[in-house]
C-alpha cells in the first residue's frame, strides 16, 4: 500500500481539475489503473508516476513532522501563540512539551 500527498494527487489529476467549474462536472476520473494483466500501472491523464510513500514509512515520516511542503498545524492554548507564522522546530517542541504538562481550561483556546 502506498500514499499520496494531496498536492501529488493534484498533479497527477491536473488536467482534469482544469475543467472544475465548467457545465460538465460530475464527470469521475480514475486516480490510477493496474492492470494485473501485463503488471502495468497507469496514472489519471496520463500523468507521469508520481512520488509514493509507501505505508509502513509513512507513519515514522509523519512522527518526524512530515516533508518541506507538507502543511503543518499545531494547535495551543491562545496564551501560548505566537504571531511569527514561521517558527523553529526547537521553539514548537518547547511550546508542545509545556502545553502537554500545563493545566488549562476550555477558555484558553482560540
Amino acid at each position: 500500500m502506498v500514499l499520496l500527498t494531496a498536492a501529488e494527487v493534484a498533479a497527477v489529476l491536473h488536467e482534469d481539475l482544469m475543467e472544475h467549474g465548467k457545465p460538465e462536472r460530475g464527470t469521475k476520473r480514475r486516480l490510477v489503473r493496474f492492470d494485473l494483466n501485463h503488471s502495468t500501472v497507469s496514472w489519471g491523464s496520463g500523468a507521469p508516476p508520481p512520488e509514493t510513500i509507501g505505508w509502513r514509512e509513512f507513519w515514522p515520516m509523519l512522527e518526524e513532522c512530515g516533508r518541506d511542503g507538507w502543511p503543518q498545524l499545531i494547535r495551543l492554548p491562545a496564551r501560548m501563540a505566537h504571531p511569527d507564522p514561521y517558527l523553529t522546530s526547537d521553539f514548537v517542541a518547547g511550546r508542545l512539551r509545556e502545553a502537554a504538562t500545563d493545566q488549562w481550561d476550555d477558555q484558553d483556546w482560540p
